[in-house]
C-alpha cells in the first residue's frame, strides 16, 4: 500500500515508524530540512523537503498512486487543502488532522467527505476520549474499546487482591464461569509476552484482556478490583486538551479546571 504523509512532526514521525514495520511503501513530506534528514537516517521511508500544499510536490510524490494519504502538520488550514487537493489529483482515501471541535458535527463531517477529506481526526479529542473511558473504569489502567463499543482490551496490574495469581491461564480459564475473555499481552519486567495456556500469571504482572463490555464489571471483580466511584474531578491547566476533556465529562462529574496565572 502506497501511504502519503504530510507533516513529520511527533505524529507523523510515529506513524511512519509504526506503518514501515508493515512493509508499507511510505512517503513523508515537510519544510523543514533538519526534520526530513532525521526521518532520512531513522527510518526506511522515501522522504521529500517541500509544502505538502505545492502541486509539483504533491507530484513528486506521486500522488495520484496513493492509497491512504494523510496529513498531520501542526497548520489545521494546511492539512484540510492539502487532503483536498491530494483528493482530487487521485488518492484513494484522505484523512485530516485538525483541533476545532465544530468540525466534527456530523453535518460538518459529511461537508468535508463531499470537499474530499474523507477522515478527520484530533490527537486532543481521541485523548479526551481515553480520558472519560478510564474515568468510567478507575479500576483499570488501560481501555480501549472497539467493533463500536461492544469489545474492550482492558489492562491491570495483578496484585495481593487477584485470585489468579501463580496460576496459569488454563487455570484461570477453567476458575472462571462469569464472563468470557481472552489474555492477548503480559507485561513483565518491561518486556511484553504473549500468553499461552501454560504461561503462569505472578504479582506485579501487566495483563491486557479482550472481552465483551458487559463483562467489564464481572471482569473487575474477577481480578479484584473495586468499582471505584468518582465525583470530583480537578484538571490542571487551560490547554485545549484540558478544555475538551472537560467539556466531555462536565454532565458526569463535578468538573473544577485550575490555571495559572499566565493562562
Amino acid at each position: 500500500m502506497k501511504i502519503i504523509i504530510a507533516g513529520a512532526g511527533a505524529l507523523g514521525f510515529h506513524l511512519a515508524k509504526l506503518l514501515s514495520r508493515e512493509d508499507q511503501d511510505i512517503t513523508l513530506i515537510d519544510t523543514n530540512e533538519e526534520v526530513i534528514t532525521h526521518v532520512g537516517s531513522h527510518l526506511d521511508v522515501m522522504t521529500i523537503r517541500g509544502d505538502a500544499a505545492s502541486i509539483e510536490v504533491l507530484e513528486q510524490a506521486n500522488v495520484e498512486k496513493a492509497h491512504l494519504f494523510i496529513a498531520v502538520t501542526t497548520s489545521e488550514k494546511t492539512n484540510l487543502l492539502v487532503t483536498i487537493l491530494a483528493k482530487q489529483f487521485g488518492a484513494k482515501k484522505t484523512i485530516a488532522r485538525i483541533d476545532n471541535p465544530e468540525y466534527f458535527e456530523e453535518s460538518q463531517k459529511e461537508r468535508f467527505k463531499q470537499l474530499g477529506v474523507d477522515v478527520l481526526i484530533s490527537p486532543h479529542l481521541l485523548a479526551a476520549q481515553e480520558i472519560e473511558r478510564l474515568l468510567r473504569r478507575a479500576s483499570f489502567t488501560d481501555l480501549y474499546e472497539f467493533e463500536h463499543g461492544q469489545m474492550s482490551v482492558v489492562g491491570f496490574t495483578l496484585d495481593t487482591n487477584c485470585r489468579f495469581t501463580n496460576h496459569t491461564i488454563a487455570q484461570v480459564e477453567t476458575l472462571n464461569s462469569s464472563f468470557n475473555f481472552r489474555g492477548i499481552a503480559l507485561l513483565r519486567n518491561h518486556k511484553t509476552i504473549i500468553p499461552k495456556p501454560e504461561t503462569v500469571l505472578r504479582k506485579g504482572d501487566h495483563l491486557y484482556m479482550v472481552t465483551h463490555n458487559k463483562f467489564l464489571d464481572a471482569a473487575m471483580d474477577f481480578v479484584g478490583k473495586e468499582l471505584k466511584s468518582i465525583k470530583n474531578v480537578m484538571i490542571i491547566g487551560g490547554t485545549s486538551l484540558a478544555l475538551r476533556t472537560a467539556q466531555l465529562i462536565e454532565d458526569k462529574y463535578n468538573v473544577t479546571i485550575v490555571l495559572s496565572d499566565k493562562e
